[in-house]
């Protein structure tokens, strides 16, 4: 669906479906269009189980509505920043997939960490730098992300270039 629809789809969809458990946003547009601000409401965040969002997606720090059921999120074409962010609203999260194609910002994150007592499997990759994909910094710099997490469980890390 292209960016300029999106907004409009997925608010109605959390209208018409207030207890949605898998949720999946797919912006056709990217990277052209800008990120998406998402207000959860506060049912569609208690309900969500599962959310694959392939679009930038922010999550404004006023709202305060955890995903309490959340366990599986998938974010492509995100800031990693703006995930970071997203995972303090996420406390039974255990699996989260990662692909996003702006390292630089990594190292401008704070210094919050972020508990996550069931967090288990973690997928990261990234296309690089450039419009032809190319990195200029190796793809284990995206790990750095692990320690903005406090986690006990970590089963599975992987670092795969982007697709």
């Amino acid at each position: 669906m292209p960016g300029e629809q999106l907004i409009f789809a997925f608010f109605r969809a959390q209208e018409n479906v207030p207890n949605v458990e898998s949720f999946h946003i797919n912006n056709t547009s990217i990277p052209m269009s800008g990120p998406v601000h998402s207000d959860a409401t506060a049912d569609t965040a208690k309900s969500l189980s599962t959310l694959s969002v392939r679009v930038s997606l922010v999550y404004p720090p006023v709202i305060t509505t955890p995903f309490v059921r959340l366990r599986t999120l998938s974010v492509k074409h995100g800031e990693p920043y703006q995930c970071l962010r997203l995972l303090k609203y996420c406390p039974v999260l255990e699996e989260l997939n990662l692909s996003f194609y702006d390292v630089p910002k990594i190292v401008s994150l704070s210094d919050d960490q972020t508990i996550l007592p069931r967090f288990r499997n973690f997928r990261l990759s990234h296309t690089g730098n450039d419009e032809h994909g190319y990195s200029y910094l190796p793809l284990q710099h995206g790990g750095e992300l692990v320690y903005y997490w406090i986690v006990f469980n970590l089963q599975a890390y992987g670092n795969f270039p982007y697709g």
